[in-house]
């Protein structure tokens, strides 16, 4: 939010009128001696005051501004931190945000080679392992922001079934993998770079 103020303006009779113009890529004008004003997007702004006296005699300030993209902030949530290996796991970036403009790129890096675009993707991992995932997420303007995460990929455990039969009798006894099940929680992050 800028201030701007024109209050200080004078003439030797009285000032009967004020014109403010912003300039750039919003155009406004504003009739006031002084108001604040909110800048939503980042580029090169003019803000021109125009003051006149009784007599029409006209006298023009003008004051060049220049307004920064801010980085965007980048946010993901996952469905589970310690997947086994061949589990689906949901990456969710919904959550990210640009306090100017709007995002327009969601690239995560998944640590094992593959890469997807998108706020919501699925990925399954082949080996089991420690994996960093990385998250980057780019404006309407071009500022990007990274975050990253590691995640160990587990084995599938393996339950085994072992049976004694006992005299006179048999018993069959086989081996089977389950899979382990984790419900869905958020993942603290750290951002680890903006630019």
């Amino acid at each position: 939010m800028v201030s701007f103020d024109a209050r200080a303006s004078t003439d030797d009779e009285a000032i009967t009128s004020l014109r403010w113009e912003v300039l750039g890529s919003e155009d406004i004008v504003v009739l006031a001696p002084s108001f604040d004003h909110q800048f939503e997007e980042a580029g090169q702004y003019t803000v021109r005051l125009t003051v006149m006296d009784r007599q029409g005699l006209r006298s023009v300030a003008a004051q060049a501004i220049s307004v920064a993209n801010t980085p965007p902030i980048a946010s993901c949530r996952f469905s589970n931190d310690d997947p086994v290996r061949g589990e689906s796991v949901r990456f969710d970036a919904s959550a990210s945000l640009d306090l100017e403009g709007r995002l327009v790129d969601f690239v995560r890096e998944f640590g094992d080679g593959s890469t997807r675009r998108g706020t919501r993707v699925s990925h399954a991992y082949n080996e089991i392992g420690l994996y960093l995932v990385r998250l980057t997420v780019e404006d309407n303007l071009g500022a990007s922001a990274t975050i990253e995460h590691q995640t160990t990929i587990m084995q599938v455990p393996a339950a085994v079934v072992s049976a004694a039969p006992k005299a006179g009798s048999t018993v069959a006894a086989s081996a089977h993998q389950t899979a382990l099940l984790a419900p869905i929680y958020g993942s603290a992050l750290i951002p680890t770079a903006a630019r």
